[in-house]
């Protein structure tokens, strides 16, 4: 823990648990990435993949994302995974359940064709695992044509609520339905060829 990872409010939402994070950061597409540039604060929602202790994330060399980040800024990186809305009898108690992981740090420019190479794998797996043996792999210009970044999970925070409704006393006996609404994520297949198969990794997922 450190001044910027310690939970202080709900506290005991904080999980300690580095494999808890992994599984959140897994389970993840997307990462809001904040930080701060000629005064204005910028907060830009990036796909992202994790390699061992590492979360990377790729972007044009020409963009600001990447531009702003190599010169090694502080960042705030979130991920969040919605899992229920929790309604209780009061406004008051609604709330949500949630594992949250936050990161902390400065990015590392990533300069090795190879480790390059590995992260584009990493993020075609990341969003449909089975991808990267079903389609063109990059070539050698539109990797060197892409910034690839590293954020080191040195510094993390991570924050689970998991509970049904927190009722006030005063609100127990009143007759309004009070519950969770789980959420989850439904994949559909909406193929842009109709001739062709949908192949099996693909319909796995779907629901």
């Amino acid at each position: 823990m450190s001044i910027v990872t310690d939970v202080h409010r709900h506290p005991e939402r904080a999980v300690y648990d580095r494999d808890m994070a992994y599984s959140i950061l897994d389970q993840s597409l997307v990462a809001h990435v904040a930080f701060t540039s000629d005064g204005t604060i910028y907060n830009i929602p990036m796909a992202f993949a994790r390699i061992g202790g590492s979360i990377f994330f790729h972007s044009s060399k020409q963009g600001r994302f990447y531009n702003v980040l190599i010169s090694r800024i502080s960042v705030c990186v979130d991920i969040t995974v919605l899992d229920g809305i929790v309604l209780a009898k009061s406004a008051f108690n609604t709330s949500m359940n949630y594992r949250s992981v936050m990161v902390f740090g400065s990015m590392r420019d990533v300069t090795e064709y190879d480790r390059k190479y590995s992260i584009s794998e990493a993020l075609a797996e990341k969003m449909v695992q089975g991808r990267w043996n079903d389609c063109r792999h990059p070539s050698r210009a539109e990797i060197n044509a892409t910034g690839f970044l590293e954020l080191p999970l040195e510094q993390i925070s991570v924050k689970v609520n998991t509970n049904g409704p927190s009722e006030k006393k005063m609100d127990e006996k009143l007759p309004h339905w009070s519950g969770v609404l789980a959420l989850k994520t439904v994949l559909t297949a909406i193929p842009s060829d109709e001739s062709l198969k949908l192949p099996e990794y693909i319909a796995k997922h779907i629901f």
